[in-house]
């Protein structure tokens, strides 16, 4: 190999670990500024708790259609999580202290993703290649430009966020994941007194 050869890989290689650090950081920059326009703006209001959840058609992680009315019947804690967010690594370190906790009081995690399949699946198994964090929970993905589902059960775009939906359809709790909402609704699965529907 000659040294133009070797000069020229060598400054592609370069190029490449640059521009993969670039990515990174925009997104991490995306995800922050996405933080800071809810946080000032305030997004739009919040699911009423009480009412009832919206129905919603999306694809699971596996690209087969799942509507609403396949999970009714249960208690579901949707957790809203996006490649683009630097902090949603947070609810992947959470996830195996969390979900048994969720289990035993009869809720069931669902992660929901912003983009299509094909993404979430890659973004996925980079969590397991880099972090050693595997994935259990059901995952479906809701890119906006198929079906409204994130629009609707997280208006205020904050991200990452969590919805409680009860057995009867209702929302019980909703709020930032690690905000004072989330901190209630575990707290209460770690007593054993954390409920599964919405107070009458």
């Amino acid at each position: 190999m000659d040294v133009q050869t070797l000069t020229l890989l060598v400054v592609s290689t370069v190029c490449v670990v640059n521009l993969a650090l670039l990515m990174r950081v925009l997104a991490r920059l995306r995800a922050a500024d996405h933080l800071h326009e809810a946080d000032v703006h305030g997004g739009g209001n919040p699911l009423p708790l009480g009412s009832f959840a919206p129905v919603f058609n999306v694809l699971t992680s596996a690209g087969k259609p799942l509507s609403s009315q396949r999970l009714s019947g249960r208690a579901i804690g949707y957790l809203f999580v996006s490649p683009n967010c630097g902090s949603c690594h947070r609810v992947f370190e959470l996830l195996p202290t969390v979900a048994p906790l969720a289990r035993r009081a009869g809720v069931e995690l669902v992660l929901v993703t912003d983009v299509g399949p094909d993404r979430t699946r890659g973004w996925l198994a980079d969590l397991e290649n880099e972090d050693g964090r595997k994935v259990t929970q059901p995952v479906l993905a809701a890119p906006p430009t198929r079906t409204t589902m994130i629009a609707d059960y997280n208006p205020t775009g904050m991200i990452p966020y969590f919805v409680l939906v009860d057995s009867d359809g209702q929302v019980a709790a909703r709020g930032h994941v690690g905000g004072a909402d989330w901190t209630e609704l575990t707290e209460g699965w770690l007593a054993g007194t954390g409920a599964a529907r919405v107070a009458a």
